[in-house]
């Protein structure tokens, strides 16, 4: 407590949001995931397919237990307590993957490519899965999620706008796909 004590401002409010603020977020976002999900009516288990890739491999083990599957394990999977910790310090990749969130790269594919033996052009067809019910979950839990990855990366460039941080700076109005290419480019430069 004393080094902490001893360190600048920013360096506090660094660790107040990585430590103080960004999990309550994530505590915040889950119950909000959790209360989204019980008001559109998808199941547990249509839930866990559609965003948890172990799903699949889950059910199909002989030793199944359901209780693995249940809403609140499955989104505490998908939105661990770290999961927006040390955002400043990360890759592109890891900001590319952080900034899709579980709902913008789904474990199910929007479609499915087939391969026809009587015919010689695969063709890509819709994944049944994705009906309008699923595809709208899927499309505002993403929102929800870029909603807070967005407050996060603000607060992270507030901070560091008090070192002058002219990256940070730039962080602050960007939509998502400038964020992540953004920063990429950024690192590219460097």
């Amino acid at each position: 407590m004393k080094v902490i004590n001893k360190k600048s401002a920013t360096a506090k409010a660094g660790v107040a949001l990585d430590f103080a603020v960004a999990p309550m977020a994530i505590k915040r976002l889950r119950e909000e995931i959790n209360i989204y999900v019980r008001s559109v009516g998808v199941d547990d288990l249509m839930f866990a397919v559609l965003f948890y890739r172990l799903a699949d491999r889950l059910v199909m083990h002989p030793h199944f237990i359901p209780e693995c599957l249940e809403l609140g394990n499955v989104v505490r999977s998908l939105v661990p307590d770290t999961c927006f910790q040390e955002l400043k310090e990360a890759t592109s990749r890891e900001i590319g993957t952080l900034a899709t969130g579980p709902f913008g790269n789904p474990a199910q594919p929007f479609e499915r490519l087939v391969v026809s033996l009587e015919r010689n052009a695969p063709k890509w067809i819709p994944n049944a899965i994705w009906d309008h019910r699923n595809t709208l979950l899927g499309y505002e839990l993403w929102r929800l999620w870029d909603f807070v990855f967005h407050e996060i990366c603000d607060q992270h460039a507030a901070i560091d706008c008090e070192e002058h941080s002219n990256v940070a700076l730039a962080l602050i109005a960007l939509n998502p796909f400038d964020r992540l290419a953004g920063r990429m480019f950024y690192e590219v430069r460097m």
